[in-house]
């Protein structure tokens, strides 16, 4: 089990990623306009909190868990409704259509 201060530094490394995530689906920041979505980047970001998940499971305390499925679950369908793979579109690839049934079955998407 970490220690108080590596709670924090987990904390702050899984909000900066999905910070950075965030801000590639065009979400403004503090103070700014709202920016450019670039969904390809922000998939990175989210890919790499997801191998974080992975690689962490069953290390983490009950804090860090917490916040790194809440912030991954947030962005996951932010990028399915600014990606479009929320609409029941025919002309979206099957993996696309899949992807987008099985995140609103998961209720993370409505």
């Amino acid at each position: 089990m970490a220690e108080a201060g590596e709670d924090l530094d987990f904390i702050n490394l899984v909000s900066l990623v999905a910070g950075t995530a965030a801000a590639e689906l065009g979400e403004k920041k503090a103070g700014a306009l709202a920016g450019k979505q670039n969904l390809p980047r922000a998939r990175q970001f989210i890919n790499m909190l997801t191998a974080l998940q992975k690689r962490t499971e069953g290390r983490l305390s009950a804090q860090e868990k917490t916040v790194l499925e809440a912030l991954l679950a947030d962005l996951q369908a932010k990028y399915v409704k600014a990606a479009g793979l929320d609409k029941n579109d025919p002309s979206l690839p099957m993996l696309g259509r899949l992807a987008a049934e099985a995140y609103k079955q998961a209720g993370k998407i409505k």
